[in-house]
C-alpha cells in the first residue's frame, strides 16, 4: 500500500510539523472517515501508483474532488494530517492557515461584512458566501438533490446535513449541560452560546461523536 509522507507533502505544498513522519494511506483514510461519512468515501479507491501532480484536483488518499489546488492542499493538511497550527485567542478554534484565522476573526468576532449582494443588499464576510447566496437565492441554483425526497441544495455539505438529520435522524452532537442532541456541530455551538450563555462552561461542555 502506498505511503504518503514528507516527499508527498512537499510535492503538494503541505507543511508538516514533523517532517520525518510517514503516514500510511490506510491510517490517513481512517482519519478522513472520522470527518466524512463512510458512504461518501467508500466508492473512491486509493490509486497505488498515481502521480500527485496528475491528480492535483483529486485527493490521492480519499479521492475527494476539488476545483482548486489550494483547496486540495488545505484539505490534505487539515483532514489527513490534521495540521491546525493557528489558534484563535478569542474562542480557541484552530486553523490550518494564518489567513483562515484572520478571516475567522474578521467575520465571526469583528462581524466585518464587506461583500454586499447587489440584488438585496445583504452583506457577507466572505466572497464565497456571497456567491453561494446569489446562486441559491437569486439564481435558484441548487446542484445537489436529495435522492430520497428530491429537495435540492446549493452545497454538498448542506445535502449531507439534510440526509443525516431528516432521513437518518442522526443526532451526534450532544450538549453536556442539558442533554439536547443536534445534527451539526455548529448548531450545538449556537445552542450553547444562546441558551447557556450565562452558564460557566467546563472544557467538556461540548460533546462530539466518537469514531470506533
Amino acid at each position: 500500500l502506498t505511503f504518503y509522507g514528507e516527499r508527498f507533502a512537499k510535492e503538494l505544498g503541505v507543511a508538516t510539523t514533523d517532517q520525518t513522519a510517514i503516514i500510511p494511506a490506510d491510517d490517513a483514510r481512517k482519519v478522513h472517515l472520522s470527518h466524512r461519512s463512510a458512504a461518501n468515501c467508500a466508492n473512491f479507491p486509493v490509486h497505488h501508483n498515481a502521480s500527485p501532480f496528475s491528480l492535483w484536483k483529486r485527493c490521492p488518499i480519499c479521492r475527494e474532488r476539488f476545483s482548486l489546488r489550494r483547496t486540495l492542499n488545505q484539505h490534505i493538511s487539515t483532514v489527513h494530517y490534521d495540521l491546525r497550527a493557528y489558534t484563535c485567542e478569542l474562542c480557541d478554534k484552530d486553523f490550518a492557515e494564518e489567513k483562515s484565522l484572520q478571516r475567522h476573526i474578521d467575520t465571526v468576532h469583528k462581524q466585518i461584512r464587506e461583500f454586499k449582494c447587489e440584488f438585496c443588499g445583504k452583506a457577507f464576510g466572505q466572497r464565497g458566501n456571497l456567491k453561494l447566496h446569489i446562486d441559491s437565492i437569486h439564481k435558484d441554483l441548487r446542484e445537489f438533490p436529495c435522492d430520497v425526497c428530491g429537495k435540492a441544495f446549493a452545497r454538498k455539505g448542506n445535502l449531507k446535513a439534510h440526509i443525516d438529520s431528516i432521513h437518518k435522524k442522526l443526532r451526534d452532537y450532544t450538549c453536556n449541560i442539558c442533554g439536547r442532541a443536534f445534527t451539526q456541530k455548529g448548531t450545538l455551538n449556537r445552542h450553547v452560546a444562546g441558551v447557556h450563555k450565562s452558564t460557566f462552561l467546563l472544557p467538556d461542555a461540548l460533546s462530539f461523536p466518537l469514531v470506533s
